[in-house]
C-alpha cells in the first residue's frame, strides 16, 4: 500500500492545516476551519491530535491523506491549547495559562476530561514515557529565569 511509507508534515499555512508528502514536498490533502490557532499536532496511528488555540483540541482521521476529517473535539479548557501528546487512550493537553488537561480519546469521537493540573510556571515541552509526563520549561519572568523539569506520575485509575 502507497501510505504505508508515507511521512505526514502538519503545517498551519494561512489558517489552513496541510498533509504533506516529506519526500516530494507536494501537497496531498488540507483541511480548512475556523480555528483560532493551530499549535501543535500528535498522531498516533490514522489519527491525528491537534492544539486549536481556544479552539481546544481537534481530533482528526488522516486514514486518508488527501481528505482529512475531523470526528471530534474538546474545547471546553479555560485556557488556550498549546501542546499535546498522546499516551494510551489519554491525551495530555498544555494551555498558555499554566494548565494541563487530560483527556480520555478511548471514544475519539466523543472525548472527555479526566484529570486537571495547574502548574506554578509555564510549560513549554510535554512527553509521556511510562508512568510520567514530562514537562519543560521556565520562569522568564524572574531575573534568575528559573527553568524546571516537572515529573508527573500520568497514570489514571479510572
Amino acid at each position: 500500500m502507497k501510505y504505508i511509507a508515507l511521512c505526514l508534515l502538519f503545517v498551519a499555512i494561512n489558517g489552513g492545516l496541510y498533509a504533506q508528502d516529506a519526500e516530494n514536498i507536494e501537497r496531498v490533502g488540507r483541511l480548512y476551519n475556523y480555528w483560532d490557532k493551530i499549535h501543535d499536532v500528535a498522531v498516533i496511528g490514522d489519527l491525528a491530535y491537534v492544539t486549536t488555540g481556544f479552539s481546544g483540541l481537534q481530533i482528526m482521521d488522516v486514514s486518508d491523506p488527501g481528505n482529512p476529517e475531523i470526528i471530534g473535539f474538546w474545547d471546553d479548557n479555560l485556557g488556550h491549547a498549546a501542546s499535546v501528546t498522546v499516551s494510551g487512550n489519554f491525551a495530555y493537553l498544555k494551555t498558555n495559562n499554566y494548565e494541563l488537561y487530560i483527556i480520555n480519546i478511548e471514544d475519539p469521537e466523543n472525548p472527555v476530561k479526566v484529570g486537571f493540573y495547574e502548574f506554578v510556571f509555564p510549560g513549554r515541552g510535554l512527553s509521556v514515557q511510562g508512568d510520567y509526563l514530562y514537562i519543560v520549561g521556565s520562569n522568564s519572568r524572574e531575573p534568575e529565569s528559573i527553568n524546571f523539569l516537572y515529573l508527573i506520575l500520568a497514570t489514571l485509575k479510572i
